[in-house]
């Protein structure tokens, strides 16, 4: 999870990610999120929505984190959601999310 953490606060320094439910919404309608992150302790509604508009989309999305940890991650308020916004940093987290679900 730590390099998780570290590779959301570097997107979001070179302004990559998208958080928050509306910015998710719409970034994922527009067709511009390449990875969408869920908080484990959001709700089972805000998780259902996600997982369906992703589908619908064909963008990956997976279940990572507290909201607290994720905007903390990213120097902000407690987020529901997140999206990468670039290729390069969503490859970068899919392998975190990976290497922490192998361990």
């Amino acid at each position: 999870m730590n390099k998780l953490i570290t590779i959301l606060g570097f997107a979001q320094k070179a302004g990559k990610i998208a958080s928050g439910e509306t910015a998710t919404e719409q970034v994922i309608n527009r067709k511009k999120a390449c990875l969408v992150l869920v908080a484990l302790d959001a709700s089972a509604g805000t998780s259902a929505k996600f997982m369906e508009l992703c589908l619908k989309n064909n963008i990956p999305v997976f279940n990572a984190g507290l909201k607290l940890e994720l905007g903390n991650a990213i120097g902000r308020s407690p987020r529901s959601c997140i999206a990468f916004l670039d290729n390069g940093f969503a490859r970068a987290a899919i392998e975190a999310l990976k290497a922490t679900t192998e361990v």
